[in-house]
């Protein structure tokens, strides 16, 4: 008798009451231009903008979980910079809900120096970086990444989620799992992949770094604006169709097709398994 009640007496005395379930904290930090922040995320979204103070100016919206459990903010004056970390209190009784179970949520909204290097983690949320002079590293499980205005260096990176970038004076590498890749008016070096998920590029420059674009189950379409070199461009189940003036062919076939566009020395490179590639 004694073993069947205890759970339930465990799962009762482990609630964590909350005055308000869905609170909001807002607050300033010191950080000067140029320095770094690293924001931790577990389930919520990473709104970040910059701005030309020395200072970050956050708001966190909180929403409780199922059985009370709330998210904790917590901030960090490190040598280099900030360090900002959502911590939610694990509810080990979750197996006794039938239905829906929902996890305590924190949405992140920061104001940040424009000059800056950061590292921007969420395991269940969408991130989104706009003006900004520096690097971005974004990583994120399921959620979305979008960046807008930066300069520098971005590296994205989602398990299951879109990925768009606009107006990036700025080289971009990384991919995602499920989702489409969107670029529009990317002037550095592009490494970008997806495994299930169109492409969709154009106004690209390069930088004479190199614009690699992939994808397995997906069509690629690409209007390559400024960017000249060595292409290549391969559709293992699928059609090429190439309408570029002044582009001299090495090989042209049904599905892989070779060519360069006169001007740089760099390599162009479009490949999907399933899918066909369209270059403009």
């Amino acid at each position: 008798m004694t073993l069947r009640i205890l759970p339930i007496l465990l799962c009762v005395t482990g609630m964590a009451f909350a005055g308000d379930p869905n609170r909001t904290e807002t607050r300033t930090e010191p950080l000067a231009m140029g320095a770094k922040l690293w924001v931790k995320q577990g389930d919520g979204k990473i709104d970040i903008k910059g701005w030309d103070k020395a200072e970050v100016q956050l708001v966190a919206k909180f929403e409780e979980g199922t059985n009370h459990e709330e998210a904790q903010l917590e901030v960090r004056h490190v040598a280099e910079g900030l360090e900002i970390e959502v911590k939610r209190e694990r509810n080990h009784f979750r197996f006794l809900f039938i239905g829906h179970f929902r996890t305590p949520k924190c949405h992140l909204t920061l104001m940040v120096p424009r000059k800056l290097s950061m590292d921007l983690r969420s395991v269940d949320g969408a991130i989104s970086v706009q003006d900004l002079e520096g690097y971005a590293g974004c990583h994120t499980v399921d959620g979305n990444i979008f960046l807008r205005a930066i300069s520098g260096d971005v590296h994205a990176k989602a398990v299951d989620g879109a990925i768009t970038a606009q107006d990036l004076r700025a080289r971009i590498k990384g991919g995602t799992v499920d989702g489409a890749i969107t670029l529009d008016h990317v002037e550095g070096g592009v490494d970008l992949h997806t495994v299930d998920g169109s492409i969709t590029a154009r106004d690209l420059d390069g930088w004479g770094e190199g614009i690699s674009l992939r994808t397995v189950d997906g069509n690629i379409v690409v209007r390559l604006g400024q960017a000249k070199g060595n292409l290549e461009a391969k559709a293992v189940d699928g059609r090429i169709r190439c309408q570029l003036p002044g582009l001299t062919y090495h090989g042209n076939g049904s599905n892989h097709m070779t060519g360069q566009v006169p001007g740089r020395d760099q390599q162009l490179a479009f490949r999907t398994v399933d899918g066909n590639i369209d270059i403009e």
